[in-house]
């Protein structure tokens, strides 16, 4: 039987854990208010403040700390480095306050350090005052916000994750985090634009847009004309790209390999001296503990881009989950009941057996010229009183689950009306579940012809202005996460610039990261105040399936 002597005590577990955090707070943010904090100790504070609330909170006491010293020393009261009370500063009045000297700084800096270290995060969090009071003061209150995605897993070939990482799905946006690869290769955009091939086995973690720590394994980094330098923090030292393209591997002893292809790599090292931290292309390092050695450039070594995969037809290996081309075989078919992926014909409402009354005209298309097949025809126009169509989806969108969709579909206003008058048109996502018939995600055209992209409460329009008479290509891409915010992200297409191959790294317009639970049934199409034409609807998982310009074929039925 175990004594109660030996059950470990939760609140002094707890104080000194706190207290560790806070330490760890409080020292990098003194070395960064001395102006001595490495690129890495930069990204690891950035890491720190991002994934753990207790280090935000224990920030803004440290704050609110620096404050009140700063007003007590500026009152004319001396620092003490190693005081453990502080008491109340007097007010000061409206005198100009004097400028503290470096040396000042660094005594407020390690009184603040002092008193936090001294008191201990348990004291410090358990008030809501400051430990230093001053008259009409206004205290800084955190609030968590919702997290702030980073980076996006692009493609990936013959990839194997470990057992203590999440499968990651293409297209996937993708917080602060730990990544174990076992074998083949993935490729990440970071939202600063750069991008980063990782070759399995690999270890790596993502800190910032900007910031990443390669443990183990190879990486190669090709830089971006409008980034800041990314930091990719090794083992033996920081690396940061110069206009780069360049291809790092970390060993099981932590040693590092750099072979620059090309521009600059500005290597941050202890080892390094400054005259000599910067490579060029063509040049190769091996950064070991306690030397660096040059060697010969191999870019044999490393998979500078991965090759990734050809999506299928079949919705279960990632491709088309709804077609409609409104494109009529037969003169006697029925435009309603057209495509495939649905659960019934295109209605009214959802629930009544009234079909839809929007027009459909089987010879016409909107699609690029460089996009349509020679046998494709078929549109459907909305108009006045023939202006609402809806169809429920035999595969829902489930914003619950980690899926990623993208949703494509052309667009064009055929002709403008009085500017008082109401018009625009949109292609939404609606739930007929009871209590989410209000959600929804909305793409379309403003009265003032603006794309507009809607989640929620979250309502957004981009200039310029689309051109009347135009055709446009919609690409909508869905990021929905069981645990993570989803994400609606927005590309339009113009015949002068269709859709590329791969998923691009700008899109028009963006919503902010937001938690949604909702199960989306059905589509809805609607306009108003004067005439629209919609062709080309797909709903898919990759975004070759949703931009090729192939006619899809039905999946087969097992």
């Amino acid at each position: 039987m175990t004594a109660e002597s030996d059950i470990p005590d939760s609140n002094t577990m707890d104080i000194n854990s706190g207290d560790q955090l806070t330490q760890r707070v409080a020292r990098l943010s003194l070395r960064m208010m001395l102006g001595e904090a490495t690129s890495a100790e930069h990204c690891e504070f950035e890491e720190l403040l991002a994934s753990d609330p207790a280090a935000r909170q224990a920030y803004y006491h440290l704050l609110d700390v620096d404050q009140g010293l700063m007003e007590f020393a500026e009152s004319g009261a001396r620092v003490l480095p190693q005081s453990t009370a502080v008491s109340p500063a007097r007010p000061v009045g409206k005198r100009p306050l004097r400028r503290l000297s470096s040396r000042g700084m660094r005594y407020l800096a390690v009184a603040m350090i002092s008193v936090v270290t001294t008191i201990g995060v348990t004291r410090l969090l358990a008030t809501s005052q400051p430990l230093v009071a001053a008259d009409n003061r206004q205290r800084i209150v955190m609030q968590d916000a919702t997290p702030a995605f980073l980076a996006t897993f692009v493609r990936s070939t013959n990839c194997v994750w470990a057992s203590d990482t999440a499968t990651l799905m293409e297209g996937q946006r993708l917080l602060s985090g730990n990544l174990k690869l076992k074998s083949g290769l993935a490729e990440f955009r970071f939202d600063s634009g750069v991008r980063l091939v990782l070759e399995g086995p690999a270890r790596l973690r993502i800190v910032s847009a900007q910031c990443a720590h390669l443990d183990a394994g190879k990486v190669v980094l090709h830089g971006h004309e409008m980034a800041d330098e990314f930091a990719l923090v090794t083992p033996r030292g920081t690396l940061f790209d110069v206009g780069t393209e360049y291809g790092t591997f970390v060993d099981d002893d932590g040693d590092v390999e750099l072979h620059v292809f090309d521009g600059q790599v500005r290597i941050e090292s202890a080892m390094v001296p400054a005259a000599e931290s910067l490579v060029d292309a063509g040049d190769a390092k091996r950064l070991r503990t306690a030397q660096v050695e040059s060697m010969s450039l191999n870019p044999e070594e490393f998979q500078r881009e991965a090759p990734g995969r050809i999506a299928g037809g079949d919705p279960a290996i990632g491709g088309l989950l709804a077609y409609d081309g409104f494109n009529l075989p037969d003169p006697e078919d029925d435009w309603h009941a057209g495509g495939f992926g649905w659960s019934g014909p295109w209605l009214h409402h959802i629930g009544s057996p009234k079909l839809s009354t929007v027009l459909s005209d089987p010879q016409a298309s909107i699609e690029f010229e460089s996009r349509r097949e020679a046998d494709r025809a078929g549109l459907i126009r909305l108009a006045p009183k023939k202006e609402l169509a809806k169809r429920s989806l035999a595969h829902p969108l489930r914003l619950n689950m980690d899926n990623v969709y993208y949703l494509s579909f052309s667009l064009r206003k055929v002709e403008n009306v009085a500017p008082a008058v109401p018009q625009y048109a949109s292609v939404s996502f609606r739930s007929s579940i009871a209590g989410e018939e209000r959600r929804r995600i909305v793409v379309g055209m403003s009265s003032e012809r603006l794309p507009i992209l809607s989640h929620n409460d979250q309502n957004l329009q981009v200039a310029p202005p689309l051109m009347v008479g135009e055709s446009y290509f919609y690409v909508v891409k869905i990021v929905a996460g069981s645990s993570t915010p989803d994400q609606i992200l927005l590309r339009i297409y113009s015949k002068e610039e269709p859709p590329q191959a791969a998923e691009p790294s700008a899109w028009t317009v963006m919503t902010s990261p937001d938690f949604d639970q909702t199960e989306y049934d059905h589509v809805m199409i609607y306009s108003q105040g004067t005439t629209y034409e919609v062709d080309e609807l797909r709903l898919a998982t990759t975004w070759e399936a949703a931009t090729s310009s192939a006619t899809p074929q039905p999946p087969i039925e097992p």
